[in-house]
This record gives C-alpha cells, sequence and structure tokens, in this order.
C-alpha cells in the first residue's frame, strides 16, 4: 500500500496532491524518516514559514501510514500541535437545524442509496461527524441494541459514543441489512459503500453533498458548514455547558467552542450599535 492509497479514502484529491508534495519536501530534510526524533521534527517546522500546519498535518499522515504498513512502532510526533489565532467562524453559513432536515427530504436518484444517503445526512446533522470520521466509520461502530454511534479518535476529533436518534435508526437499520449486502461486491467493514460496492471516500461524501447546494444557493453548505451548525445548535438552542458540547462534538480544545459564544457576543454588538434608536437620532 503507497502512502498516496492510505490517503485516499480520507481526503480529497486537492488535499492529497497538496499531502504529497509536502511529505515530499519534509523527506528531502529527512531521507530516512523513521529514525526521526522528535525535536528535529519540532525545529523542522519552527524553521517553517508557510503553511507549517498543512504540512504539520500532512507529516503527521505520513507518520500514521508508516505505523500502519509496520515500518515504525511509534508515531514520533503525534502530539506535535501547532497553535495560531482561529479564523472566525462565519455566521452567514450556520443552519437552522430544520434547513439541516430539508436534506433528509431531497429525493435520491437511486433508490439503492435513498436509506444510505439519508444515514450519511443524518450523522451530519445529528450528531456533527466530520468527513473523516463518517469514512472511518465500521459495521461494528453501530450498536442497534444500545442506540450509539461509536466514533474513533482522528486527526480532527476526539473519541466518542453518541447516541442516535430514533429516525436516523431506521435509515441505517434499512440501510445495513437490506440495502448494503446488495452494494457490496468484495468484502469490507467499511460501513459506508458506493453503487459499485467501493467504499466511501471524502471526495464522493463532498460529490454527494454537493447537489444540494442547490437548496440554500446563497450560502455555502458542506460537511464543514453542517458540523459547525450542529456546534452552534447545542451552544446556542440547546444551550448546553460547553464541556457538553466539547464532549459530543468530539473538539479537542475547549477554545474551538468558546469562539462560538464570543463571536455570537460580537455580532450582537454589532446588531445593537446598527439598530439602536440611540444610534439613529
Amino acid at each position: 500500500m503507497t502512502f498516496e492509497n492510505y490517503l485516499t479514502p480520507f481526503h480529497t484529491k486537492q488535499t492529497i496532491a497538496s499531502y504529497l508534495h509536502l511529505t515530499e519536501r519534509f523527506l528531502l530534510d529527512f531521507p530516512n524518516p523513521e529514525k526521526a526524533k522528535y525535536n528535529a521534527i519540532l525545529k523542522y517546522f519552527e524553521k517553517m514559514e508557510t503553511h507549517p500546519i498543512t504540512a504539520l498535518s500532512a507529516v503527521k499522515k505520513y507518520y500514521d501510514y508508516l505505523v500502519e504498513i509496520e515500518k515504525i512502532k511509534e508515531h514520533p510526533c503525534k502530539h506535535l500541535t501547532i497553535r495560531i489565532k482561529n479564523k472566525p467562524i462565519q455566521h452567514q453559513d450556520f443552519f437552522k437545524r430544520h434547513e439541516l432536515e430539508r436534506l433528509l427530504e431531497r429525493p435520491c436518484r437511486y433508490s439503492i442509496l435513498e436509506n444510505r444517503n439519508k444515514s450519511i445526512i443524518s450523522l451530519l446533522i445529528y450528531q456533527g461527524l466530520t468527513s473523516e470520521n463518517l469514512v472511518r466509520l465500521r459495521l461494528t461502530d453501530i450498536q442497534f441494541s444500545e442506540g450509539t454511534v461509536y466514533i474513533k479518535a482522528s486527526t480532527k476529533a476526539r473519541r466518542r459514543l453518541l447516541e442516535l436518534e430514533a429516525r436516523q435508526i431506521v435509515f441505517l437499520l434499512n440501510y445495513i441489512e437490506n440495502d448494503r449486502p446488495k452494494l457490496q461486491k468484495t468484502p469490507t467493514n467499511q460501513l459506508f459503500v458506493g453503487m459499485k460496492g467501493e467504499a466511501l471516500t471524502v471526495d464522493g461524501l463532498f460529490r454527494m453533498i454537493k447537489p444540494m447546494n442547490s437548496l440554500y444557493p446563497d450560502r455555502n453548505l458542506n460537511p464543514l458548514t453542517i458540523r459547525q451548525s450542529v456546534v452552534r445548535h447545542l451552544t446556542h438552542e440547546k444551550n448546553l455547558p460547553l464541556e457538553k458540547v466539547q464532549e459530543i462534538s468530539g473538539h479537542k480544545w475547549l477554545s474551538t467552542i468558546e469562539k462560538y459564544k464570543s463571536n455570537d457576543m460580537v455580532e450582537q454588538r454589532r446588531l445593537i450599535n446598527e439598530f439602536h434608536p440611540m444610534n439613529r437620532m
């Protein structure tokens, strides 16, 4: 298995091309990557002037790959992080819960994929999964007896065990018991497969979501903005404690959740300044 093959299920073609390029640059400095130590890798990124976070993500994935193919036993930079000021959340891209649920009503071109698509969409809009979470799901991660889905840790989120909504259990049950056996061509434990039995990839997920943009042409609908909308629903409509939202969403940093509150206060101040009677005299 090549590094490119390892990346394919989890990333878009554009991201894969970027990761391959950044990894090639890293290997110029570390021709024997299996011998590289944490401090040496840290110094490499400290000197980097452009796109250090993306480069670190690429290198981390490369070491995940080396562990997977058993070329190394331990990941030398697994816990290395680079913190920069986060970009502000774009409020105009948020969706209300009822707007996201409209995605479940959109007809599917192929009836054999209807339950699969609704299962995927429901996991996006109810559990706020990332693209990587979805393509990494296995059959064994769904427990109907408990009504839960187990999400493995990824590069962007912690592991967690989440409750399923009643309606999505119906979608998942119909997909797993009736549709998936007809789609599956070769043995695989991956939960979601395509028309030809191929494993769902991030590219495939984006292709599935893209036609739904016609429902909201003035906003940016994709797995990320759906996830952000779910987090905002938890922090504002449900008014859950930030720690509980972090537990559900799997965000590694509580500060990421805090952005939703702080950004909302900024927006409120803007509206007050714009519409308050005293400011219109």
